[in-house]
Order: C-alpha cells, then sequence, then structure tokens
C-alpha cells in the first residue's frame, strides 16, 4: 500500500461534527492509494465502523475503555494534523519531518499495545 494514514480519535465526536460530509470523506478516502490504521475510542459508533474496515480500506482498533479524546490525530508521511473536535474547532497542522516521525512513532506504540477485537473483526469478512 501506499502512504500511511494513520488517525487518533473519537469516531463518534468527528461524525456527529457533519454526518454527511464525513461520510462521503471516507468513502473518497477508502479509493485512495493509502495504508490507513485508525485508534478510536470505545463507543457504539466505532464498533459498527469497524465492521465495515474493509470496504473502508482501513484496519480500526479501539482503545483502551475510558478513554476520552477531544481532538482527532491524524498523521502522514508529509503531515501531522491535529483536529479539535470541541467547539471552537480549530486545527493544527505540521510539516515537520521530526514531529511527524514523532507522532508516527507514538502511534505504532499504541497500535502495537491495543487488542483487536476478534469477535468484531470475524463478523466483518
Amino acid at each position: 500500500l501506499g502512504e500511511n494514514y494513520s488517525v487518533i480519535g473519537n469516531q463518534e465526536i468527528w461524525l456527529d461534527l457533519d454526518l454527511a460530509f464525513f461520510t462521503d470523506f471516507i468513502h473518497r478516502r477508502s479509493k485512495l492509494d493509502l495504508k490507513i490504521r485508525m485508534l478510536f475510542t470505545e463507543n457504539e459508533v466505532t464498533k459498527e465502523y469497524q465492521k465495515k474496515q474493509i470496504e473502508h480500506g482501513a484496519e480500526i482498533r479501539i482503545l483502551p475503555a475510558n478513554t476520552k479524546l477531544t481532538t482527532n490525530l491524524v498523521i502522514t508521511n508529509s503531515q501531522v494534523l491535529i483536529h479539535q473536535l470541541l467547539p471552537p474547532p480549530t486545527a493544527i497542522v505540521t510539516t515537520n519531518l521530526s514531529i511527524i516521525q514523532t507522532y508516527q512513532e507514538l502511534f505504532e506504540l499504541l497500535w502495537e499495545s491495543c487488542n483487536v477485537l476478534p469477535n468484531i473483526l470475524e463478523s466483518s469478512k
């Protein structure tokens, strides 16, 4: 696969901001040559999205229970985007390669520490 597209966030809050826009965004993103891996807070929206991960070209793991996030973090090979989910909506983008590498390394640590829920993955096949 192509470029890394790593996300740490709260799918439920993110989709609530503009469901139509973000549903379309997810569909368009799935057509790109990306290695999409996502770490989301545990909620029903995430569990439903996880069932469709193959359809969306993504691999999704769930963060430990009771994890609270008020931002989404998106890491690509060329930038880091931090998107505040609570009002006022703001975003910060950095293209500093050292910062990008640091965030990607932290993502990898979290990724390896999060359990995959076999029953969710099995039901998506």
